[in-house]
């Protein structure tokens, strides 16, 4: 039988603030606007705190006086929205760190270790921006709904998992931010 030994170190740290305001005018115009701040070690060394905007608006516009009445629409309101979301690497993914193993020297198990990971001190988390606009309307006594939207997601700084040369002698793979 051989000896092992293993140790595993997972030191996640989040500190998170959240700040959010909705706002009614006159019961047509609905505004919203976040802010979301975030520090995380899984960022890696060098990187602080990010943060996430919000803000979205719908308005009501069938409530509005100047607005043309119909029997066949209930109400119509155009809204949409932009913001942001981000994916944080793993916890260990920006970290470099040992993994211990035995070794054999002159026929005997002594501790060893092997570089269980590169590390990224430059990691920082996958950014996607989101955007939406629409409108709806309630047709024929609210019967019929009419919902019409445009989405759109961009990314950037994607987490790749990079493939490194087997000559290397170590991990095989390091994350790195890549693409848009």
């Amino acid at each position: 039988m051989i000896p092992a030994d293993s140790e595993t170190t997972q030191p996640v740290a989040t500190l998170g603030k959240y700040l959010d305001q909705r706002v009614g005018i006159k019961n047509r115009l609905f505004l919203d606007g976040a802010l979301r701040s975030d520090q995380n070690s899984a960022f890696g060394i060098k990187f602080g705190n990010i943060l996430y905007p919000k803000i979205s608006a719908s308005w009501v516009i069938s409530e509005e006086p100047f607005f043309p009445q119909s029997k066949q629409r209930e109400y119509a309101a155009p809204a949409g929205g932009v913001g942001q979301v981000r994916r944080s690497p793993w916890p260990l993914d920006g970290v470099e760190y040992f993994s211990p193993t035995p070794v054999v020297v002159n026929n005997v198990d002594v501790p060893g270790f092997t570089v269980g990971n590169l590390g990224n001190r430059t990691l920082k988390p996958e950014a996607h921006a989101r955007g939406r606009a629409g409108f709806e309307a309630g047709l024929f006594s609210d019967v019929a709904h009419l919902d019409v939207a445009y989405y759109d997601k961009s990314s950037r700084d994607a987490l790749i998992a990079v493939t490194l040369a087997p000559g290397l002698g170590g991990p095989t793979t390091q994350f790195k931010n890549l693409g848009v």
